[in-house]
Parts: C-alpha cells; structure tokens; sequence
C-alpha cells in the first residue's frame, strides 16, 4: 500500500492491479454501488476535511479517518452470513491482495472457518461482510469504522451467498471480490485518476441518465463522486500513479 504525506495532509494510492490480470477484464458493473446513506455520509466527511487548513489537528484527522495508519498491519474481516464454503472462496480472491507491495493483509480469522460477525463480542472488525444489501460495494479505507458503525456492512456482495464457490471464483464475480476489497485497503476509482483520459471518452450524458435511475438514483452529486477525475483541492489528499488500463478498480462499461 503507497502512502505519504504532501502539503500536510495524508494522500493514498488511486492505482492498483491484481496478480491475476487475466481476470482484470471482468470488473465491477457501475449499475451498483454503495448505499446512498454511506455516500452521503462519506461526501459530506470527506467535503469537511477538504476545507480544513494545515495545522496538526487537520493532518491527525486526515491519518485518522481516511488511510489505514501503520498500527493496523491487519485488518479483521467477519461475514454476515453464507457457508463456509462461499466465505473461503471469497478469502481466497481477497488474498490476492496479500503481496510484497501491500503493507496490510486481512485476517478471516481461523483456516478454513471464516470469523462470523458477533456484535456482543469486544472486538472491532473492519470489514464487515453482507450478502443482503443491494448492489455490490465497499467502503474507502477507515470510513469502514469512522463513517459506518460495527453493526453494519462495511463491504456488501449481494447474493454471493447462494452462488457456488466455483462461480464466485470465475471471471466478473472474482473481478467484484478483488474490487470491493481494494476499496476496504483505501484505493479509490482508477478512472478517477486526472492521468487517465476516461473523462474524455465517457458518455457522460448516457452515464448520467444510467446512474440517476433505478437500481442506483444517484443524485448528481454522487455520480460525481464516483465518476468525475479528481480535482482541485481534493488533489492535496490523492497520490497519483500511472494510469493503469488493466487495474481491477475500474469501472466496465
């Protein structure tokens, strides 16, 4: 995971590809996505630390509430739900993440039995597994604990829980698992990178309509959010990287 501080405030990595690029082609459908409320929550946080000036307070709080700082070398991981036999297929695809370049791996819990969520126990997980919410989606880095309380999902896959393993494994499912979890380690949009040209080639009439409908009805503020590249004052808290055509954090149209 890259990471490092410029201009006082804390900036994360935009750009990632998965080991398995021959499945980097089969990516998260944009017809999903994150719950309105969590967007609303999120874009109304992240429009606050944005406008904060340089002193220390605004640098703790941008390490607090957007990367994963060095104390959190792992990140706990629960399911809400499904068998065994959906969550391990589902920690494999995860673990593709765990390389030599990634600073945080994520830990299941025990081999083989995947950690249930328990909201009576005294721990605190980060990833927070449903199959019952609509869409496919995960949340940026600590959002998953500043912006979304333990008793909700902080990474949804819906209705991964009645595929077999063996469909989860393949093509756009396996695509979608390494997807949201790139967005649980901190890792936004890569054609939200200002050094792709996607904006240029976009529709962006057809992609307002698409996304202001039903499943979604965004609004046009959340299209943006998830559509728009980077820009202006939200420049100070992205690192960029080379734009990366096979990155599994793009959206396929």
């Amino acid at each position: 995971m890259t990471a490092k501080i410029l201009g006082g405030l804390l900036v994360s990595a935009l750009a990632a590809t998965v080991a398995a690029q021959a499945e980097a082609k089969n990516l998260l459908d944009p017809a999903h996505g994150m719950p309105k409320a969590y967007m609303e929550r999120i874009i109304k946080a992240q429009n606050g630390l944005v406008a904060l000036d340089s002193s220390e307070q605004a640098r703790g709080m941008y390490a607090t509430f957007h990367q994963w700082p060095a104390n959190f070398p792992k990140l706990r991981v629960c399911f809400m739900g499904a068998s065994n036999e959906v969550r391990n297929a589902i920690v494999t695809l995860a673990k593709d993440w765990h390389r030599e370049d990634v600073g945080i791996r994520f830990d299941f819990g025990k081999k083989g039995k995947p950690r249930s969520c328990d909201a009576t126990d005294d721990k605190t997980e980060q990833v927070r597994i449903s199959f019952d919410k609509p869409g496919f989606w995960g949340v940026f880095g600590q959002w998953a604990e500043t912006v979304v309380p333990q008793e909700e999902a902080s990474l949804n896959l819906e209705g991964y829980d009645k595929l077999s393993p063996a469909d989860i494994m393949s093509g756009y499912n396996a695509g979608t698992v390494r997807h949201e979890f790139g967005h649980l380690l901190g890792l936004q949009h890569e054609h939200q990178s200002p050094n792709s040209a996607c904006a240029a080639d976009f529709d962006w009439d057809a992609i307002n309509k698409e996304l202001s409908s039903p499943p979604n009805s965004w609004d046009q503020a959340m299209i943006d959010h998830n559509m728009r590249p980077a820009e202006g004052e939200k420049l100070n808290d992205i690192m960029l990287t080379q734009f990366d055509p096979k990155s599994v954090m793009l959206y396929v149209f």
